[in-house]
């Protein structure tokens, strides 16, 4: 008898106080940051530019090329030629003007405007090169040594494109 009232009793309190009811589940967010990784890469198209023979002091028409940002950054793209090879050993020494043992090469477009700017020494092509795809039409112009020592003999030049990241305004 004791249990059936203290049940009766215990039902009583709990009617009057309420009876706990579930509440719905909380929630908890979980924040996710990610960051692509920064690529810088710069392509030409042509790739090469076979002058083939040519008379000392000439000069033959200039060459378009296109540079295009294949990274996924803003780029500055930087210019610059190299001296001439013959196999692994040097040749002539790329300078402004031609002259004994040293040929000229100078770039326009982009950057490099009006004139055609001699890329002896590291030039800038162009400024902030959207991503991607963003695209510099630029040509080379040649001209061979006034005197050379090396006739008849085939030599590489490279002409170099470099990509930077561009600093953002």
């Amino acid at each position: 008898m004791k249990k059936a009232l203290l049940i009766v009793s215990l039902f009583i309190v709990l009617m009057a106080v309420g009876v706990p009811q579930a509440t719905a589940a909380d929630t908890a967010d979980v924040t996710v940051t990610v960051t692509i990784t920064a690529v810088l890469s710069v392509s030409v198209s042509p790739d090469s530019w076979p002058i083939g023979a040519v008379v000392e002091g000439a000069s033959p028409a200039p060459y378009p090329i296109l540079a295009t940002n294949d990274g996924n950054v803003s780029e500055n793209f930087l210019i610059m030629s190299s001296g001439s090879m013959i196999g692994v050993n040097p040749g002539w020494t790329c300078g402004l003007p031609a002259g004994t043992e040293t040929f000229a090469m100078t770039g326009q477009g982009g950057a490099l405007m009006p004139d055609p700017i001699s890329i002896c020494t590291e030039q800038a092509l162009a400024y902030s090169v959207a991503a991607p795809d963003g695209t510099v039409p630029f040509t080379l112009q040649f001209t061979a040594p006034t005197k050379t020592g090396f006739g008849g003999v085939q030599h590489s030049i490279t002409v170099t494109v470099r990509a930077e990241a561009s600093t953002p305004p």
